[in-house]
């Protein structure tokens, strides 16, 4: 009998030992690792945890994160045994409980509403018995003067309390409206946030003895990323050109970012990381109205807004200090790291959160840039060198010259050449002209042949106190026909890319003076065909 009773005893704590016991354990985000798009979120937590396995629950995650992706460890004398990842299913009668609380708090609202709504109705009851009433011809049933005008004092009295007091009873309706709207808007919000943070992190570990465990979670998930902006600064053609490397950062993943470490990356997990595979090329006939074309994707940087601060007229104060001041910049294996030492707070709207990533210098040489053929204007380039370390992704840029907000660019520095050209936009002091030379342009027919005799002189005029440097860039036809010939008359010792066509001169153009430069050509071609010129 007492075996029995030893052996029902040993087996009793043996499945006492085996049960997991669920934990409801609370956890902060604590690091956010950004991508291009979406991000890895580190959360820290801490237990108590006794003898045996204990399943430690973490609730009101977002509902997109990839199970895939979910890491867990810790420190303590504890063993995770297995990580698991779950959706509650929806059910509208388990809401939250602070939801409860504002939906009883409705309800006492909407009475006090259908209180003053019966109020309301009673003192327009009481109007009308009133109106009725002074409808009566008092004086035919024996009242005297005096009598009514004390009747009269009092409809006239009572009237005027009875319409102060609807007025004060809707103001109180009124106020009682707004404060019901509030509440709905607060349980909407609520709801909507709790719909959406419907994961769950299951954490099952083993203890043998009672401990202290300390964890952490890292999970991928979508809806967040961020984009490069930069502010491009240059106070002279002399100085070097300063640049603000900045992040537009974005998250809308239903939990708010409070004091979170930020990581920029520059990975993007969402490309395809497949090897591409080159197949076979063969060739075959076509019919040329079956083609179509080639469909080409635009792809724009994130607009955004950033601010700019106020100058101090404290002249001796030192300059303000910046994100770039506490980020250090990682070299991984394919992508790079911006990792930033000050916490930040990015609530979970979408909308974008400027960080300042670094404040670079970047040497750069200047010149004029126009293309009068297309604009009949002048654009100041800066053309940069050593800036292939500086981690530049593509992106829109803010230009600001001699701390004046001039427009918006963008840098692309997707680019095989060593200089990376930033157009600073255009300075109205250069002019530039193109016209034509109507003495030399003209039409003629030679046999079955038709003969068009075109040209243009190009004018830069420098308006400035200091000489400049420009390039200029026109072109001339080429043929894609041999019954269409172009003939060359005066190109004015510009540099001729013979496959293209574009002419390039590079002027340098002395103070109050003028640069000229003319294009002179004759295309031939059958008179009964038509050319695009």
């Amino acid at each position: 009998m007492k075996k029995t009773v030893f052996l029902s005893l040993i087996l009793s704590g043996f499945f006492v030992l085996a049960k997991a016991e669920n934990k409801a354990v609370e956890t902060k985000i604590t690091k956010a690792t950004v991508y291009l798009n979406g991000t890895q979120v580190q959360r820290t937590g801490a237990a108590s945890i006794p003898v045996g396995k204990t399943t430690l629950v973490v609730e009101n995650l977002p509902s997109n994160i990839d199970p895939n992706s979910i890491q867990a460890s810790g420190k303590g004398s504890y063993t995770i045994l297995a990580v698991n990842y779950k959706n509650r299913n929806y059910n509208a009668k388990e809401v939250p409980q602070k939801v409860a609380e504002l939906q009883k708090e409705i309800r006492a609202v909407e009475d006090s509403i259908a209180y003053l709504d019966n109020l309301l109705e009673a003192l327009v009851e009481e109007k009308n018995m009133i109106l009725q009433n002074n409808k009566v011809d008092y004086s035919k049933l024996g009242f005297a003067t005096e009598d009514l005008e004390d009747l009269s004092d009092f409809f006239r009295n009572r009237i005027t309390a009875i319409l102060d007091l609807s007025v004060k009873t809707k103001i109180q309706k009124r106020v009682l409206g707004e404060q019901r709207t509030k509440l709905q808007e607060e349980v909407n919000e609520i709801l909507k946030i709790w719909r959406t943070l419907t994961g769950k992190i299951e954490l099952e570990i083993y203890a043998k003895a009672a401990t202290k465990a300390a964890f952490e979670l890292e999970y991928y998930v979508n809806n967040a990323g961020w984009a490069p902006v930069y502010n491009m600064k240059s106070n002279s053609l002399s100085e070097l050109v300063d640049m603000n490397y900045n992040a537009k950062v974005y998250q809308n993943t239903g939990e708010d970012w409070e004091n979170v470490l930020l990581t920029l990356s520059t990975t993007n997990p969402r490309l395809n990381n497949n090897k591409p595979i080159v197949y076979p090329w063969r060739i075959d006939f076509i019919n040329p109205n079956q083609f179509s074309g080639y469909d080409v994707e635009a792809v724009q940087a994130m607009p955004g807004r950033v601010n700019k601060l106020a100058q101090s007229d404290e002249a001796a104060m030192e300059p303000a200090g910046t994100a770039a001041n506490f980020t250090t910049v990682a070299q991984n294996i394919t992508s790079v790291a911006f990792d930033i030492s000050l916490p930040y707070s990015i609530p979970s709207t979408g909308e974008p959160q400027l960080v300042n990533i670094q404040n670079l210098k970047l040497n750069s040489t200047y010149e004029y840039y126009a293309a009068p053929k297309l604009a009949q204007s002048a654009c100041l380039i800066a053309k940069a060198t050593g800036w292939e370390d500086k981690n530049l992704l593509p992106g829109e840029a803010n230009i600001y010259l001699q701390n004046t907000f001039v427009g918006k660019s963008f840098i692309n520095p997707n680019a095989t050449t060593n200089e990376l050209d930033l157009s600073f936009g255009v300075d109205n002091q250069v002019v530039v002209t193109r016209e034509r030379i109507k003495n030399f342009c003209s039409t003629s027919f030679l046999g079955s042949n038709k003969k068009e005799a075109i040209g243009y002189e190009i004018a830069v005029r420098n308006t400035k106190s200091v000489p400049i440097k420009i390039k200029i860039q026109d072109q001339i036809p080429t043929s894609g026909n041999e019954d269409i010939s172009v003939d060359v008359e005066e190109l004015s010792d510009a540099d001729l890319n013979k496959d293209t066509g574009i002419l390039t001169w590079v002027k340098s153009v002395n103070p109050s003076s003028t640069d000229k430069v003319q294009i002179k050509f004759e295309v031939k071609f059958p008179k009964d065909k038509f050319v695009n010129l």
